[in-house]
């Protein structure tokens, strides 16, 4: 039987030993009962101190809430324009411009091979490096957008990989504090996002 995946498994921490939490079922919990379904306990048999837990659902809705904000507002206010460009497009192609103009230099034999093998690796690899950065810009802007046309749809109805990533988009973790004993009142201010800068 697969393991049942839980929003917050592995984002969510422990806020004592900041051991990652992972998502368990509640086998008391019966269809119809008040009592969640599952719940996230920091485990000792995965390396924490097993000394904070917290009911499973009060935790997504606040972290699903807090997030969709948090994105529908990046959306609104400074979303990515299609038409974004790469701002070192210049850099890059002067890079290239370089190398061609070295190499053609050395076959009309205005350069030597010697000299062209001492100024190639340079240009070669600030060129690569540009490359590298250039398809990461494009990945992130990929990213962000598929985040934003996520936004407008049921987050409960898209896949839980989808989920968690529009969630990672945002956060880094969520720490989960202890509430001390006893039954207590759900309470927000022990749940701490921790957001991307």
């Amino acid at each position: 039987m697969l393991a049942r995946k839980y929003l917050l498994s592995g984002i969510a921490r422990c806020g004592l030993c900041h051991t990652k939490i992972r998502g368990q079922v509640n086998r008391n919990w019966k269809p119809g009962s008040k009592a969640s379904p599952y719940s996230y306990q920091c485990s000792v048999v995965n390396g924490g101190c097993g000394k904070v837990g917290r009911v499973g659902k009060p935790v997504d809705d606040l972290i699903i809430d807090l997030v969709l904000k948090e994105q529908r507002h990046e959306a609104a206010s400074s979303g990515v324009p299609a038409e974004a460009r790469w701002p070192r497009q210049a850099d890059l192609k002067s890079a290239e411009d370089d190398i061609t103009a070295l190499t053609r230099a050395t076959k009309a034999g205005t350069l030597s091979v010697s000299s062209l093998l001492q100024l190639l690796p340079d240009l070669e690899r600030k060129r690569d490096e540009l490359k590298l950065e250039r398809a990461r810009f494009y990945k992130e802007i990929k990213r962000a957008e598929s985040v934003h046309a996520d936004i407008g749809k049921d987050f409960h109805g898209l896949p839980i990989e989808r989920q968690q990533a529009i969630i990672l988009h945002s956060l880094t973790a969520v720490l989960i504090h202890p509430a001390g004993r006893g039954a207590r009142k759900f309470d927000p201010d022990l749940i701490e996002p921790v957001w991307r800068q």
